[in-house]
């Protein structure tokens, strides 16, 4: 099982992990904390980010390449209009702009 740290999962006494420990119909089991930040660590998305923001802002800081970029989304009938505009991206939302960003490259 994966917790995310809170006492209401991992306490020893009322937590839910001491509670399926002490329950004999639960299979044994191991427990982990925070999976998708350990992931996140291991995988070091930074240098792919970088590109991908350095990107982003160029369109974004040119108002010529904004409009362009714009009317070519209107014209592919995109699910979005816009680029959003982003300096720092927190690592649990690097996923929801990089999943945009390729969106925006190539239009289902």
């Amino acid at each position: 099982m994966t917790t995310d740290g809170a006492p209401s999962m991992t306490g020893t006494i009322n937590g839910f992990l001491a509670m399926c420990m002490r329950d004999d119909d639960f299979s044994h089991f191991l427990s982990y904390h925070c999976i998708i930040h350990q992931q996140c660590k291991i995988l070091n998305m930074r240098h792919v980010m970088g590109i991908c923001m350095k990107i982003v802002n160029s369109i974004r800081g040119r108002s010529l390449q904004r409009r362009t970029l714009r009317s070519q989304l209107e014209e592919n009938e995109s699910d979005y209009g816009e680029l959003l505009y982003h300096a720092v991206v927190r690592w649990l939302i690097w996923s929801i702009f990089l999943q945009r960003f390729r969106d925006l490259l190539y239009p289902r």
